[in-house]
């Protein structure tokens, strides 16, 4: 269904354009659309948040670019669109099916990599991360509850039923599972702001492109970061 979604975005937008063909330029188009819907330049920003919105993106850009086991960022804009007031960032897709506890800890850290820049640029937190905090807890919750990852609770999965977890556990269990969770996501907000404090000069230097050209592409993220220090040639082949 997603592809033929896409497909048709594609083509319609080949043909608001007079075009003969559908190009991959058409594509792109269409995928952007769908993953955060259509550009809404008319939104005014303040300048202020307009800046905000840059560190954000360029940190979740950064952080992803140093992980080893995150897919790189293809695309960034701080352009308004009808699912993302102040932004939003495309990564390639990933090519498994299978999570490991190394890659849901890098998906938590891109998760709350906004909110780390953030607190480098800034020294506080706006309400910019609410979707992403509130990913990264799901993220978390699952990790400890369902895949057995957790460190102090164990190799225990928690059946779910209409999206809730069943209670045949005690309090104290639960208490553990709840301090887990946060404490995994307090790890990735600490590894993150790690890595950007490590890479400051980087930062601000894609925060400072993203705020002169609303959009960047694969091609100039390379130029601006180099190389990844991990190959990110797997998400790249699909």
């Amino acid at each position: 269904a997603d592809i033929a979604n896409i497909c048709n975005e594609a083509a319609l937008h080949a043909g608001r354009e007079n075009q003969s063909n559908v190009t991959e330029a058409n594509f792109e188009y269409a995928v952007e659309r769908i993953l955060a819907g259509s550009e809404k330049r008319s939104i005014s920003v303040a300048q202020d948040e307009r800046s905000r919105s840059a560190s954000y993106e360029a940190g979740r850009c950064l952080v992803a670019w140093l992980l080893e086991h995150s897919p790189p960022p293809l695309k960034t804009s701080i352009l308004p669109r009808t699912t993302s007031a102040l932004g939003y960032t495309q990564f390639a897709p990933v090519p498994t099916l299978l999570e490991t506890k190394e890659r849901v800890h890098d998906r938590i850290c891109m998760l709350v990599a906004g909110r780390a820049a953030e607190t480098v640029l800034y020294g506080g937190l706006s309400s910019l991360s609410e979707r992403h905090l509130k990913q990264a807890t799901a993220l978390a919750e699952r990790k400890v509850q369902e895949f057995g990852m957790g460190d102090s609770v164990g190799q225990l999965s928690f059946e779910k039923a209409e999206g809730r977890t069943k209670r045949f556990y005690s309090n104290h269990l639960r208490r553990k599972v709840d301090q887990e969770v946060a404490q995994t996501v307090q790890q990735a907000n600490k590894h993150a702001v790690k890595l950007l404090e490590d890479n400051k000069e980087l930062l601000e230097k894609l925060t400072a492109a993203l705020k002169e050209k609303e959009v960047l592409n694969y091609k100039d993220i390379c130029e601006l970061l180099g190389d990844p220090p991990h190959s990110k040639d797997a998400f790249l082949e699909l």
